[in-house]
């Protein structure tokens, strides 16, 4: 059985990031709905070094976003990609990390929310993010997305990217997410997540290598999570599950946690006031500018 659990108290150890949510990988969908609060003891032997057990967290040093950047470098190296300032310092840029139960970073994705700097994406497909931000309102892109590659579990980066898009649309009120990505992996989203297809043909002068220009709203997004929720109790409709990356979303109840476990953080951040922490919500206020 897959279990995921939202831990409710504020782990004392946060030199990885600070944790939004851990998931154990295994089992199938249809019992991902069961969802249980753990016991501090039964959350004390969960996080003994199981490599099968995952935990996203939001990055909120240097030192956290190095290793993320590192991550990168070495998946982009792999296919001759440019990595340079991918992970630049921008105080509207939140990085999520994923670990294994080993405290091996495996995964990351960078939210870049919509504010006066505009977007990366900008770079090349100005008038294209320009028409999204006025018939949609703000938009985030997703950026330094990195998976090692004996990581091949598809419940990793749906976690990744649902607790990414819980924080673009719930936290910092945002009405979807662009992607900037080769048109291999346009094509593998359009796919899996059933985003649409905006512009093409360009050179992302960032990694230096030809681009496509996708979107989605969160709404949608919504819808595809609900229709996965209630295939996965029908007969049939396998196809339709199997070709969803929607189906290793999180569901309410731990949609819920998620969103209680931001909302600690943000107001657990208001009475820190050293250095060394990188504030979680900078990029809130530098998106507001545009609210």
């Amino acid at each position: 059985m897959r279990t995921f659990f939202n831990l409710q108290h504020d782990p004392s150890d946060n030199s990885l990031g600070e944790l939004i949510v851990s998931f154990r990988e295994s089992g199938s969908f249809s019992n991902q709905m069961e969802h249980a609060v753990p016991s501090a003891l039964e959350l004390e032997k969960r996080h003994e070094r199981d490599p099968r057990l995952y935990s996203i967290r939001w990055a909120n040093t240097q030192k956290q976003k190095k290793s993320a950047r590192a991550l990168i470098e070495k998946m982009y190296s792999r296919r001759n990609y440019k990595s340079v300032g991918l992970l630049e310092e921008n105080s509207r840029l939140s990085t999520f990390l994923v670990y294994d139960g080993l405290d091996r970073l495996v995964g990351t994705v960078t939210v870049g929310l919509d504010s006066s700097e505009g977007l990366f994406a900008e770079e090349v497909y100005r008038e294209e993010v320009v028409s999204i931000r006025k018939t949609k309102g703000k938009v985030c892109e997703f950026t330094g997305l990195a998976v090692l590659p004996d990581v091949r579990s598809k419940k990793v980066l749906g976690g990744l990217f649902h607790v990414a898009m819980i924080y673009a649309s719930r936290i910092a009120n945002h009405s979807g997410v662009i992607f900037e990505v080769t048109p291999m992996h346009g094509r593998i989203y359009e796919k899996m997540l059933g985003m649409n297809l905006v512009a093409s043909g360009k050179i992302c002068p960032r990694v230096n290598v030809e681009s496509v220009l996708i979107h989605a709203d969160f709404s949608f997004v919504e819808e595809q999570i609900e229709a996965v929720h209630v295939s996965s109790k029908q007969s049939g409709m396998e196809m339709f599950l199997s070709q969803s990356l929607y189906q290793h979303f999180f569901c309410g109840p731990e949609v819920s946690g998620i969103l209680k476990r931001f909302d600690e953080l943000l107001k657990k951040e208001s009475t820190l006031s050293t250095s060394a922490f990188t504030p979680l919500s900078s990029s809130l206020v530098a998106s507001s500018s545009l609210a």
